[in-house]
């Protein structure tokens, strides 16, 4: 089941890609958001001080929302762009996430070439 929730992406001061969800909490009784029955997608609270997931150091905005849609597998919006300050506090809610998925480049791309003159020997670079 796909579940809206309230997800920030930033570009941070070193110029890479950062994404974070908010933490947040399930209403557990009336009244209810939407002033009629339990909504488990709309019934929640957001706590905009922490997050519970954030993805650091992407290269791109794209690659920082997969991050979250990746885990989560739930497509989102991303709210933004952000001031400087909104930006500082998101690296340190982000710092302290406890379930933080940080970019791992892809292993670069090896192959294989002949070495001159080295009767059939090749090389990986």
């Amino acid at each position: 089941m796909s579940l809206y929730r309230r997800v920030v992406a930033w570009e941070t001061a070193e110029g890479t890609w950062s994404m974070g969800a908010y933490e947040f909490e399930t209403l557990t009784e009336g009244p209810y958001n939407n002033g009629e029955e339990f909504n488990p997608e709309w019934d929640v609270e957001y706590d905009e001080t922490r997050f519970w997931f954030a993805g650091t150091g992407y290269p791109t905005e794209d690659e920082a929302c997969e991050a979250y849609e990746d885990a989560e597998g739930n497509p989102t919006t991303y709210e933004g762009p952000w001031a400087a300050e909104d930006v500082e506090r998101f690296d340190a809610m982000a710092e302290a996430c406890g379930n933080r998925c940080d970019y791992t480049p892809p292993a670069a791309t090896r192959r294989r070439a002949p070495v001159l003159g080295g009767r059939g020997r090749t090389r990986t670079f």
